[in-house]
């Protein structure tokens, strides 16, 4: 049997310390690759660029909202998948998301 192809990940966000653990997690598990950090909107603008499976974005970022990413991150011609993960729970935020592609939202 094959080996399972290894999925690059990029993670936007802006808290150092949930940044470092989620590339912890990412990092012990084998069929997954970090491909990059980013901890604003304009570093994640240069890390969707770096063909990742699976974009994980913070909406709340020190130079703008993670929104903006998602419109950017699926105009590519191979985008990512896009998980949000953030503390925003309101309605508009959440629907906000999903409306522009997103495909999960955690809070």
């Amino acid at each position: 049997m094959p080996d399972a192809p290894v999925r690059r990940i990029g993670i936007v966000e802006d808290d150092p310390v949930i940044r470092q653990h989620l590339a912890r997690i990412f990092a012990a598990t084998p069929d997954l690759a970090l491909a990059g950090e980013a901890r604003s909107l304009a570093e994640g603008r240069q890390l969707i660029r770096e063909a990742l499976d699976l974009l994980v974005l913070d909406l709340g970022l020190e130079d703008g909202s993670g929104l903006d990413l998602i419109v950017e991150a699926l105009a590519l011609p191979h985008p990512p998948r896009i998980l949000v993960l953030t503390v925003f729970g309101d309605e508009t935020s959440v629907m906000g998301a999903l409306a522009r592609g997103a495909d999960g939202y955690l809070l």
